[in-house]
């Protein structure tokens, strides 16, 4: 895919980085990725705005495992729907202090144990779980 840079892993490429700080909603963490033609200052100012980013400031559980993020809740057809974005939480604390090559390593180690399901009971609803430790889930709220 156009954009995607392979790392080595052999399942793929490795969006880590700033892709997954940022997809977690937590700006703080970002800025040091990127340099000050990528904006970096956008993500350090200590400010998030609605309208330009999300803040990383929820918690989930899936399958047993921890994830933190950031969920938006929005109307579909008239019904309230929550979707969640996070990492799992122990490699979004490798990727906030600037440990990448923590993170790849764990990453690379649990590449091929991670649950394989695509709907969480507890949750009620579906959920994508990416080998990168990167999750999307989403159900609709009452």
């Amino acid at each position: 895919m156009v954009g995607e840079i392979d790392h080595g892993l052999e399942d793929g490429p490795d969006h880590s980085g700033p892709d997954l700080t940022a997809f977690a909603g937590d700006g703080e963490a970002t800025g040091p990725f990127l340099t000050t033609r990528q904006g970096s200052r956008r993500f350090t100012t200590g400010i998030a705005h609605a309208a330009t980013g999300s803040v990383q400031d929820a918690t989930h559980e899936f399958f047993g495992i921890p994830f933190v993020g950031t969920d938006h809740v929005f109307r579909l057809i008239g019904d309230r729907v929550e979707a969640f974005s996070g990492i799992q939480a122990d490699l979004f604390e490798h990727l906030s202090h600037g440990r990448l090559e923590q993170y790849r390593s764990e990453v690379y180690t649990r590449r091929s144990t991670w649950p394989t399901g695509s709907w969480d009971e507890d949750w009620g609803g579906p959920i994508s779980l990416h080998q990168d430790g990167s999750v999307l889930a989403m159900h609709l709220l009452p």
